[in-house]
């Protein structure tokens, strides 16, 4: 079992090979116990479900092959223990943010996400007026999974359907689901009292053309989703050498900021960079949470505690990974 640990400074990375998951855990504690997390101004929790229904070609983060309620005992298991080790280390610091993601979330049943959501509660302080937010897959996600999130004060849910079209959806091994099914999570998820619903559209999967992401975004609209992130295949984002692909990308992006302008803005108006959301007219998102979950490894007042394999930890020194 590796953990990797990246050295911001001088951009050192080491690889510790360790022969199981209590020596992981030892090596993370030991460089996060050194950590003095309250002078950071920001601090923030993040909770990776290494497990997936399938695979979608495109993901760089994939987990475990599982079916909902198989399986996951056993990461929930870990995640208690985990949870064992590191809460003493920060009992007495105040969280700004908190992230659930994956791996697919919904692959946990309503009873173990009530669980997973119950211990982080109980054993971190989190704020009441930072963001707290569920990624959702609409396969495996039901009203009663929804019902849990709102019961444990999640205030922002976003969900990854990256396309309607079926062929697409093929075309990057992601069962398609009926419109009608979507349609109706849509109306779920604004029923309830959820500061802000986020839903995913992706672009740079085989297929993918101008007039299927107007399509694509035009249903969304239709059904009552008012934040729109249209993103872009990390992997091609990430590659040098296909940075034309991605500025035609970003072409079809700004083509289709035109299109929808009347209902939607484009990034507060600062056109296609590397977050590309669409938020309808009169809605202030940002303003809606004294505190954002960030990814910005830079930023050095920012502090993030990941917990489960795959979730990055780290403070200004360093970037640790358990795989």
């Amino acid at each position: 079992m590796p953990v990797l640990i990246r050295d911001k400074k001088f951009e050192i990375r080491h690889q510790v090979t360790v022969d199981d998951r209590d020596a992981c855990l030892a090596v993370k504690r030991q460089l996060l116990g050194t950590t003095e997390v309250a002078s950071y101004l920001k601090r923030q929790l993040y909770v990776h479900v290494p497990l997936c229904f399938f695979h979608c070609s495109f993901c760089v983060y994939r987990g475990e092959l599982t079916r909902e309620g198989t399986g996951t005992e056993a990461y929930l298991a870990d995640f208690a223990q985990e949870i064992a080790v590191f809460s003493p280390l920060v009992d007495a610091v105040h969280f700004n943010s908190a992230f659930v993601g994956g791996g697919t979330v919904t692959v946990l049943s309503t009873r173990q996400l009530r669980q997973l959501l119950t211990l982080l509660r109980s054993q971190f302080s989190l704020s009441d007026k930072g963001e707290f937010t569920v990624e959702l897959a609409p396969h495996g996600l039901k009203a009663s999974k929804l019902d849990v999130l709102a019961d444990l004060g999640v205030n922002r849910v976003t969900m990854g359907v990256q396309s309607t079209n079926k062929a697409l959806l093929s075309s990057v091994n992601r069962p398609a689901l009926p419109d009608r099914k979507i349609e109706a999570l849509v109306r779920e998820i604004n029923a309830r009292t959820f500061l802000e619903f986020n839903v995913d559209l992706m672009v740079g999967i085989p297929g993918r053309t101008y007039e299927n992401l107007l399509s694509d975004f035009l249903k969304l609209a239709s059904w009552g989703c008012r934040s729109i992130t249209v993103y872009i295949d990390m992997r091609a984002y990430r590659d040098p050498a296909r940075v034309v692909e991605v500025q035609a990308y970003k072409a079809m992006v700004e083509r289709l900021s035109n299109a929808v302008a009347d209902a939607y803005v484009l990034n507060a108006g600062q056109g296609a960079n590397e977050y590309i959301r669409f938020v309808g007219h009169g809605q202030d998102l940002p303003s809606r949470f004294a505190t954002r979950y960030s990814t910005d490894h830079s930023d050095e007042d920012l502090f993030c505690l990941g917990m489960g394999r795959h979730a990055q930890s780290w403070n200004r020194d360093m970037i640790i990974t358990w795989h």
